[in-house]
């Protein structure tokens, strides 16, 4: 969803969905579900904590930037440099962060169902008909 953070009287659109936070997952070389759990649950110090914020933020402002028709590659370091000039900031970004991941429980519960014992196969595809009325292989 798009949504939008103002610090030192400009505006900047950020996306929080799943692209952000997939590809926040990959460049930290974790699952979805893991850094979901890491962010809502920390194990971490402050230096990972806002490691992993600052990252996720550069890419909700790049895809809120390209999502609201302006795009615009926002850096780690950009996002560094924004809390620096505006503290309360950080605090925003992880309230965002946190209401995109909700509470943590697993992002894709019914995505891959496995095949357990008991359940009925799936059917198998009917041949083809062709024109006249015959099977085709």
């Amino acid at each position: 969803m798009l949504q939008q953070i103002t610090s030192n009287d400009r505006t900047y659109p950020v996306n929080f969905g799943i692209r952000t936070i997939a590809t926040t997952a990959d460049a930290l070389g974790m699952s979805i579900d893991k850094l979901a759990r890491e962010f809502t649950m920390p194990d971490l110090d402050l230096s990972e904590l806002v490691d992993m914020v600052t990252r996720v933020s550069a890419v909700a402002m790049t895809e809120g930037a390209r999502k609201s028709g302006t795009p615009h590659v926002y850096t780690q370091d950009d996002v560094v440099d924004l809390i620096d000039d505006d503290p309360a900031l950080l605090s925003r970004f992880i309230e965002l962060f946190r209401a995109s991941l909700g509470d943590g429980s697993a992002v894709f519960t019914k995505a891959a169902p496995t095949k357990r014992a008991g359940m009925v196969a799936a059917r198998k595809p009917q041949a083809k008909k062709s024109p006249t009325g015959g099977s085709m292989p």
